[in-house]
């Protein structure tokens, strides 16, 4: 794993020969840990006990153990991604037609459901979660429709299925009609949502980061943003069902109101014809405060939304340097 710096310095942060004295080992996937802000990287060491478990990395290099994977922990691959479950913190998703969960410490994956072959459609990799601030939330998960043509050929139409967290229920969708019946296999192996960073920070000077706000389907729109040091969950649940996953604390109200300039300036307030918007963090006026997780979320706003909000984009994690 390496580091990219502001001003393209290179550095390595990460090799499988700081795991053990030995260096057999291989990396996988990486995300973030909403609870502290640190890196995970999937990988399987059985020379360091690590069997497909995470570890934590920080980013001046200091590692911790998330998960040993015990005998078989979070098998991901290339295809898949490692995405907490923000009502839980754990591990949670469609390894093809089966959902797991992993937990942290030395814990084996628990298999929670195995959907099988819904209305046809075979569930593949790479699921990721649609927005978690949703009532019911749901995994998004690419597949593919199969059909049987001339000849007994088989067809592998690709698709995205929606797949309720709770219940399981599906629904699918051929994302390519024209291909059940052709023989091509162009399914997907992995996706992302088209503009779906909804907020994210991105490094503009010492000490300082944008804050960039996108929920193309609301331009023009009011937006508010909030801090918080607290935590992320259990969330603020809304009449609706809907979640809000901060929990408030004195940052929270300061933040809303926007009376923490310079330090955190939630931009203009209402989004561009483009549904966008961009804030920003200072933190030169704060002393070194050595990595401690700020939590950050967004709300998009509307009077006739129900409880005044049209969107909800998931909270984000900023580790403070």
């Amino acid at each position: 794993m390496f580091k990219l710096s502001a001003g393209s310095t290179l550095t390595t942060l990460l090799t499988t020969s700081q795991l053990s004295a030995s260096s057999t080992g291989v990396f996988y996937q990486v995300g973030k840990n909403m609870d502290t802000g640190r890196i995970w990287v999937n990988t399987n060491h059985s020379t360091a006990g690590i069997r497909y478990g995470i570890i934590e990395v920080d980013l001046d290099g200091t590692l911790s153990t998330w998960s040993t994977g015990s005998t078989y922990g979070w098998y991901g691959s290339y295809y898949h991604n490692l995405e907490q479950d923000f009502d839980t913190g754990f591990i949670r998703a469609m390894y093809g037609r089966v959902a797991y969960e992993l937990q942290p410490g030395n814990t084996t994956r628990t298999t929670l459901y195995n959907i099988g072959y819904p209305a046809g459609f075979s569930l593949y990799n790479a699921c990721r979660y649609d927005l978690q601030t949703a009532a019911n939330k749901r995994w998004v998960v690419p597949g593919y429709y199969i059909t049987t043509g001339k000849n007994n050929q088989s067809y592998y139409a690709p698709a995205f299925l929606h797949v309720d967290t709770k219940t399981y229920a599906s629904t699918g969708m051929v994302v390519e009609p024209k291909q059940i019946n052709a023989p091509d296999r162009n399914y997907p192996y992995a996706f992302d949502f088209y503009r779906g960073r909804h907020v994210q920070t991105v490094k503009a000077g010492t000490k300082k980061w944008n804050l960039h706000i996108s929920c193309p389907r609301f331009p023009n729109k009011s937006y508010v943003a909030a801090l918080s040091l607290g935590g992320y969950r259990p969330a603020v649940k809304l009449p609706d069902g809907r979640k809000i996953h901060l929990i408030p604390d004195k940052l929270t109200p300061a933040s809303i109101n926007n009376w923490l300039r310079p330090v955190f300036d939630a931009g203009p307030l209402t989004l561009d014809q483009n549904g966008e918007a961009v804030g920003s963090l200072d933190l030169n006026s704060l002393p070194k405060l050595g990595g401690v997780p700020l939590w950050i979320a967004v709300a998009v706003l509307d009077p006739a939304a129900p409880n005044g909000i049209a969107y909800l984009p998931d909270t984000i994690v900023f580790r403070i340097p």
